[in-house]
């Protein structure tokens, strides 16, 4: 019944964040009219908040569905779902004054499994790289083959995470400490969804 109630909420909420997010974007970028240096800002902060907000959405929804969800699994490439990934978070990157690179060996076999949820997992480690390292560092996005499987790295230079902090980082609303969320936002739903989804697929995911 709780699962129920929080996916029946949060998919209730999905519309009206689209059309927040929508017409946030529309005013910002001047097609209902001219705005002021003083409208600039603010309508960064609504979307960029509406943004945070509809991600966490997302997050809960596909936490729940990922669980047990075998029905509608097809062979998915990760090649593509990675350099896409690659390409789409460049901006975000660029923002950060980060350099994201890819490296992705060949051939990589495609994997059984759901695709929306697996981009999911690769989308939140990339942003989360992205988000843990100062500017002037480096992310890496690697992908190579690993017999009739997949192995997926993503590296950075960001602050790191002390190794009595690494065996809980999967937990869900799990942060490392009050300091770094406030720092970085986040309520600690990214990754525990990426261990969940991942293991559900047959694999695992570990830490260093």
């Amino acid at each position: 019944l709780k699962d129920e109630f929080i996916r029946n909420v949060s998919h209730e909420l999905r519309t009206p964040l689209a059309l927040i997010v929508g017409y946030t974007e529309l005013i910002a970028s001047g097609d209902l009219g001219a705005i002021g240096p003083d409208q600039e800002e603010p309508l960064q902060v609504i979307l960029q908040r509406a943004l945070i907000l509809r991600d966490l959405v997302e997050n809960i929804t596909a936490m729940l569905d990922s669980q047990g969800r075998t029905r509608l699994w097809v062979p998915v490439s990760m090649e593509e779902l990675t350099r896409t990934a690659i390409a789409e978070f460049q901006m975000m990157a660029r923002e950060a004054r980060l350099d994201l690179k890819g490296d992705i060996g060949a051939p990589v076999p495609p994997v059984l499994g759901d695709e929306d949820h697996l981009r999911r997992v690769v989308d939140n480690l990339v942003a989360n790289a992205i988000k843990f390292t100062r500017p002037g560092g480096e992310v890496v996005v690697r992908l190579t083959g690993d017999e009739g499987g997949v192995v997926l790295e993503v590296i950075d230079t960001g602050i790191g995470i002390g190794i009595e902090h690494q065996k809980r980082i999967f937990e869900r609303f799990y942060q490392v400490d009050g300091t770094v969320r406030r720092t970085f936002g986040g309520c600690g739903l990214g990754l525990a969804l990426v261990k969940e989804i991942v293991e559900t697929h047959g694999g695992e995911v570990t830490v260093e």
